[in-house]
């Protein structure tokens, strides 16, 4: 259940009531360690793609453990496709992960009409809709990724996004609200709220046992994530060389409930690589 409800609010705070194109942080959960796959729908990261001229964008994950000596085996990999406009058009994600007998693969294709974002559907059934007036503002979103179904309605007031009502269930909804410059879901059946930036990232979700605070750099894109829960804790770092990402170092620290970093120890660590082409 605190799954469920932990999925419903991170998804519901992906909403803005700017000009931009967005998607819900859950669409691409393919995408392994990393949370910015909403960074690629904003207009600076378009138009560094399409200054650089790019049309694909590839993150290569090893593990990287310091107990071995052995040379790094990928063990999975994304590729973003991008259009003459800096538009992402498509991704394909594959787990070539040793051992396995079968390469897993999914592909998932970005639609635009007019130039704003409509939707994505993957090859495995999944589908993201987006339903917008003459204006091109967002009506509704429509969401299906395996068995969840959400199903959002936007309201405005003047022509500013105020409310958005997310619907999962038969009777179940969570509303979340401008307030004071954010976006701010609350769960009423429990502890758990979330709080987003003007773009609708998430930038704070905290409940009894769980939480994530993220963190953008001044070029608005996603520089630090980190979760916790118990004495768990994920550390996520996003390197950039100027406008573009180049690493991503994902660490998974164990150690006693609140304690710091550096008096836990790192049981997983993964090392993103990306390049551009």
């Amino acid at each position: 259940m605190l799954q469920k409800y932990l999925l419903v609010l991170l998804m519901g705070l992906f909403m803005t009531s700017y000009s931009q194109d967005f998607i819900p942080e859950n669409v691409l959960v393919y995408l392994h360690y990393s949370n910015n796959i909403r960074d690629k729908f904003l207009p600076v990261w378009q138009t560094t793609i399409k200054k650089n001229n790019i049309k694909k964008e590839t993150y290569v994950s090893y593990n990287n453990s310091s107990l071995t000596d052995q040379i790094p085996i990928p063990f999975d990999s994304t590729i973003f496709n991008y259009d003459s406009a800096g538009r992402l058009t498509s991704a394909i994600h594959t787990s070539p992960f040793p051992g396995a007998e079968e390469t897993a693969r999914v592909t998932t294709n970005f639609r635009y009409e007019y130039g704003l974002f409509v939707g994505s559907k993957d090859d495995w059934g999944n589908f993201f809709e987006i339903k917008r007036d003459t204006k091109g503002k967002i009506i509704t979103l429509n969401y299906l990724e395996g068995e969840y179904k959400l199903f959002y309605k936007f309201n405005y007031t003047d022509e500013k996004l105020t409310k958005i009502e997310l619907l999962f269930g038969e009777e179940e909804a969570i509303q979340i609200v401008w307030d004071d410059g954010v976006f701010v879901a609350k769960d009423t059946n429990t502890t758990m709220s979330s709080v987003a930036d003007k773009y609708g990232r998430t930038t704070n979700v905290y409940s009894h046992n769980i939480g994530m605070d993220n963190i953008y750099n001044p070029n608005e894109l996603l520089a630090e994530m980190k979760i916790y829960q118990g004495g768990t804790t994920e550390f996520t770092t996003f390197i950039y060389s100027g406008d573009l990402l180049q690493e991503i170092i994902y660490n998974n620290h164990e150690g006693e409930i609140g304690a710091e970093l550096k008096d836990t120890k790192i049981t997983k660590s993964v090392i993103t690589t990306v390049k551009y082409e």
